[in-house]
């Protein structure tokens, strides 16, 4: 089981945060997402390792940028 860390800028409402999710569900071997919409942090729980190309363009479809960087 793998956990990555990270932010998403530009959420401004509770389906920012839905859109962000389902977005992120849609990769695959993605077990879980939770997004905090008070700071952006992300958690993704995955069976085998995401690569954070594969992160960015999942959210960038969307209109949505990440980081690994605290805000």
């Amino acid at each position: 089981m793998h956990k990555i860390t990270f932010f998403i800028t530009n959420l401004s409402c509770d389906a920012c945060t839905k859109i962000s999710e389902m977005s992120l569900k849609k990769i695959p071997s993605v077990l879980d997402v939770n997004i905090r919409l008070n700071d952006g942090r992300a958690e993704l729980v995955s069976s085998e390792q995401v690569s954070q190309e594969l992160i960015r363009d999942a959210l960038s479809e969307k209109g949505y940028k990440m980081s690994f960087n605290i805000k």
